[in-house]
């Protein structure tokens, strides 16, 4: 009888063993699964943190772009009206303006150029497309101040218009 009790005990015992191992186990595969979604969780963010920057800088560099294209319409418009008239020198301010929007369009390329960098190869046509455009403004920038100091260095008005008109022309293609 005594032979029977202590197997008894030695199979609870053995029993409550395997049952501590089990829950030990089990404990161990929650607290693994716990840190594996923690760390999917902190992944999944930190792509939804840098998809919503990359949204944020297009938005910013779309903005930037329309007030580029904006201005420079309004910036052609001035010169064309410049051209126009008798024995007008184009202003300083006009020159700054000119300035300013080519240094605001080498802002935006370069902008443009570190996202092109960040986005994936589908949307890279798309970026290239819009990257282009920008450089051609920028360049047209470059030529319209080039082409407003020579006219007002030199007087010539009717040079003005040609370079003006072809240079205009060019950019628009």
């Amino acid at each position: 009888m005594t032979e029977t009790v202590t197997n008894t005990n030695e199979r609870k015992s053995l029993f409550s063993s395997f049952l501590e191992v089990l829950e030990a186990r089990d404990t161990q595969i929650q607290l693994e699964r716990q840190l594996e979604e923690e760390k999917y969780q902190r992944r999944t963010q930190r792509i939804y943190d840098f998809h919503e920057r990359q949204r944020r800088e297009a938005v910013e560099l779309q903005r930037c772009l329309q007030y580029v294209s904006q201005h420079a319409h309004v910036l052609e418009s001035v010169l064309r009206g410049a051209g126009a008239g008798e024995g007008v020198p184009l202003a300083a301010a006009l020159l700054r303006q000119a300035a300013a929007l080519q240094r605001s369009m080498a802002q935006c390329v370069a902008n443009a150029a570190r996202i092109r960098q960040l986005l994936t190869a589908a949307h890279r046509p798309q970026m290239d497309t819009m990257l282009a455009k920008m450089v051609s403004l920028s360049a047209l920038f470059c030529t319209i101040r080039q082409l407003t100091v020579e006219s007002d260095r030199y007087g010539s008005k009717r040079l003005r218009r040609f370079r003006l008109d072809v240079v205009l022309t060019k950019s628009r293609r």
